[in-house]
């Protein structure tokens, strides 16, 4: 479609420019997308289009928005990421609205700074989740894959084939957001500011130096996936000792093993532990931070643990306790 019909059947597309007019410091104007994303179908290399989206100068923001809304949703982007002294900032993902008034969903790319952020919430709040320490190296020379999926109470976003970041979506008394969970291997935030189901997809280039004109360089239709999904879409996640990179599997131990939190605000939450020996699983809930004991479970022998959650509060995780040597071969947990 885009190759026959081009970006404007799919995108719309405003500016935000300085005013001449007495009075009026700036202004939004309507725009076509074709005047500022600039695409062929000439490739350097398979897949590897010739294109570019820019911000000409005396521009300060240029946005593209996606004619349709799409309720939860699945997006990924193939893209670089360039870099620029006192550059803009390059969002992408979902968002209804300017200024978040519908919420949003997206990645946000500091391009002066290099750093990368995950962002969830609405007008009044919002979780902004640093990413930058899972950025592969040399962002600018090479593509990544940036995937956000928007499922009921929780956005989860992945650079390239890793879960980096979690953030859930409630409401509450006050409209706040923070930080829940800062260790290896995801961030995990939460919002009481939550986001319209139903989002647009956004692509935005804003401000920077606006006596200079910007190039987002080998941005493509080619490299962009959206779709709706279920909101109740299956997550399965592996275990991971606390601050570690690395999946809790093929595991010796004699001393306890504490896991990475992982999300709830699920209908159901299912734990599968595959160990060896004897010892105690501690099941845990946080609450307003602090960690209390939930359940626990005693285990001997060479056993399948499962444990079911019909509850589950915001985080859980697992304290697992040996009494004798143990070895855990594997463990991961469902949330539906």
């Amino acid at each position: 479609m885009v190759i026959n019909e081009g970006v404007d059947k799919l995108f719309y597309c405003w500016a935000r420019v300085s005013s001449g007019k007495p009075g009026v410091a700036e202004e939004f104007i309507s725009c076509k997308a074709s005047d500022f994303w600039q695409i062929t179908g000439e490739e350097r290399s398979y897949t590897d289009f010739v294109s570019k989206y820019y911000k000409p100068r005396g521009y300060i923001t240029v946005s593209l928005r996606s004619r349709r809304l799409y309720r939860y949703g699945v997006f990924e982007l193939r893209t670089k990421l360039p870099k620029w002294d006192n550059g803009p900032i390059l969002w992408f993902g979902f968002e209804s609205d300017d200024l978040f008034g519908g919420g949003c969903i997206h990645f946000s790319w500091f391009s002066g700074s290099g750093v990368l952020k995950a962002n969830a919430g609405g007008f009044v709040s919002r979780v902004e989740i640093d990413v930058t320490r899972y950025i592969p190296n040399n962002p600018s020379e090479n593509y990544n894959i940036f995937r956000i999926i928007h499922r009921r109470n929780m956005a989860l976003y992945y650079i390239n084939d890793k879960l980096r970041a979690v953030a859930l979506l409630a409401e509450g008394d006050t409209r706040d957001s923070k930080i829940i969970y800062d260790k290896d291997p995801y961030i995990i935030g939460l919002t009481r500011d939550r986001p319209s189901a139903r989002l647009g997809v956004l692509i935005d280039i804003d401000a920077g130096d606006i006596e200079r004109s910007y190039e987002w360089r080998d941005l493509h239709p080619w490299g962009l996936r959206v779709s709706e999904t279920d909101p109740d879409t299956l997550i399965t996640l592996d275990l991971y000792r606390e601050g570690m990179k690395d999946p809790l599997r093929n595991t010796e131990a004699e001393s306890s093993i504490l896991t990475a939190p992982f999300p709830g605000l699920v209908n159901k939450a299912r734990i599968y532990l595959v160990a060896t020996g004897s010892g105690r699983v501690v099941i845990q809930e946080y609450i307003d931070g602090d960690w209390s004991d939930y359940d626990s479970i005693s285990f001997s022998g060479d056993k399948i643990l499962r444990i079911s959650i019909s509850e589950p509060g915001i985080l859980h995780r697992l304290l697992i306790e040996p009494e004798t040597k143990i070895f855990v071969k594997k463990g991961y947990v469902l949330l539906k």
